[in-house]
């Protein structure tokens, strides 16, 4: 595969997995050909650990591809989507047995033999799907008994009579149930005979066809991909789990599966007791796990502003700021967690989409430190508080480089410097702070700060667009307040983190 081929199947990552998906498959190769060469071998299995949000469905399903295209072959599976299906192992049949189907890339002296094989496994998966015991009762004997008695008594006044009845039926019934027990429990053994030998079966059948469809090459594999495990119902991932652990024993097939691994541990615990270690009893179905690299907060924001569908246009076009830049800042200066970033992408994205038009345009500085504050404390307090909270966040210099729009120069902002002045001035009436900056200096840009031209120059849009649109009524008082309205109102519907 050519690096563009490789470029072309990982177009729009943000997160640097390219690097990771060629380095995984590198080690896989080696880790399931020392696994291969075991006694007791059989498929591998490694798991891929990460966060939600940190991109593993995009992980996973370009990783696919890229395998396809280094020549393996691959079966992506979502999880979640079949995880209403009483068996993990029929949705993993289903899939494979689609993937076979659709599969051109068979050499046609093959094909019969590939056919022919995994016709053979889905017999032999039938046969331990349903498997050959019946239900040889439906009740024991005390609650037939039981039954009797409380018939009997609608009937028959006489206690002593009732007692002697059901004194004789339970004789008989005992005797007759131990006889049905007995071939009960030789129907099990024989099932279970029989179970274990389709499952060995299964595994041979199926390790033929991944052979004939490798040409028998030793340095390719199958690779089956489950994705989504961990929003899966605990009970169903932990069937998926085991049914991958007993039943696909084939060296030349490696599965990679995608989870959270703490919440699904948590998951696990929740259902077997709080004394359950959840994390040692997933330890037993992994061969490895491989734990996604953590993004830094500008590079995971990168990935998530598209992905939360932003609207530019909604903020001020007077400069061009690097908006991602001064989200990521704000977030290490609130010390936000990846959960509270998500949140606070959520928030942002939704106050962008209820902001209405004939509004003046969002400053996305204020935004992103009120938004961050609102996520952190989950509530603003008195303004008081608010202001001190401000303060803290603009203690420490920081500056970020925006582009004037009208003369196309780069300038440098002082953020710290901008927030603190910017928040006092939305705090107060508008009018008399603009005819201030009118008087105390000439509006040119060679005798500007570009701090106080800055601020200025969003003041006055601001102003323009509140009286060209007759909202002095609405906007007349603190303009702060109208952000701290919507962010809360976005905050109160913001989507659950982790989905």
């Amino acid at each position: 595969m050519t690096d563009e081929e490789l470029n072309a199947i990982w177009q729009g990552d943000l997160l640097g997995r390219k690097e990771e998906a060629v380095f995984l498959l590198q080690a896989l190769l080696k880790l399931s050909e020392t696994n291969a060469r075991r006694i007791d071998s059989g498929s591998y299995v490694i798991n891929v650990d990460a966060d939600w949000g940190f991109g593993k469905t995009f992980f996973m399903r370009r990783f696919t591809e890229h395998l396809k295209a280094e020549g393996h072959k691959a079966v992506y599976i979502d999880a979640w989507k079949d995880d209403y299906a009483n068996d993990p192992f029929t949705a993993v049949l289903s899939e494979i047995d689609t993937y076979l189907k659709s599969e051109i890339n068979i050499d046609v002296s093959k094909r019969d033999k590939v056919n022919s094989y995994w016709a053979t496994a889905k017999k032999r998966a039938a046969v331990f799907l349903i498997g050959t015991g019946k239900a040889a009762t439906k009740r024991y004997v005390g609650d037939v008994v039981g039954e009797i008695s409380d018939m009997l008594k609608d009937d028959v006044p006489d206690s002593s009579i009732i007692s002697a009845i059901t004194e004789a039926v339970s004789s008989e019934a005992i005797e007759g149930f131990g006889k049905l027990f007995d071939e009960v429990a030789a129907a099990k053994i024989e099932e279970f005979n029989l179970t274990k030998k389709s499952t060995e079966d299964f595994a041979s059948s199926f390790g033929k066809v991944a052979s004939e469809l490798l040409n028998n090459k030793s340095d390719k594999r199958f690779f089956v991909i489950v994705d989504e495990l961990d929003r899966c119902r605990p009970t169903y991932a932990i069937e998926m789990l085991e049914r991958i652990k007993h039943l696909f024993g084939v060296s030349n097939v490696v599965f990679i599966l995608s989870t959270n691994t703490a919440q699904l541990a948590h998951a696990v615990t929740a259902i077997y007791g709080t004394n359950f270690n959840g994390q040692q009893y997933l330890r037993r179905f992994f061969n490895r796990t491989y734990t996604l690299s953590k993004p830094s907060n500008k590079d995971l924001m990168s990935a998530w502003w598209g992905a939360y569908g932003v609207i530019e246009s909604a903020f001020s076009q007077e400069f061009t700021l690097n908006k991602v830049s001064v989200l990521a800042e704000t977030a290490k200066r609130l010390e936000l967690s990846y959960r509270d970033i998500e949140r606070l992408m959520d928030i942002t994205s939704l106050f962008t989409k209820i902001w209405r038009k004939e509004h003046p345009r969002i400053d996305p500085v204020m935004l992103f430190v009120l938004a961050g504050l609102y996520v952190r404390d989950e509530k603003f307090g008195k303004i008081g508080g608010l202001e001190d909270a401000i303060r803290n966040i603009a203690a420490e210099a920081w500056s970020e480089v925006l582009t004037d729009q009208s003369s196309g120069k780069p300038y440098e902002l002082d953020i710290s410097q901008f927030i603190r002045h910017r928040h006092a001035i939305m705090t107060r009436d508008r009018g008399p702070i603009l005819s201030d900056m009118q008087n105390e200096v000439s509006l040119t840009r060679e005798k500007l700060s570009t701090n106080s031209y800055f601020q200025f120059r969003v003041l006055a849009v601001e102003n323009d667009e509140i009286n060209q649109h007759g909202l002095n009524e609405k906007f007349p008082k603190p303009f702060v307040g109208y952000y701290l309205q919507l962010i809360s109102q976005a905050g109160s519907i913001s989507s659950n983190p982790g989905r």
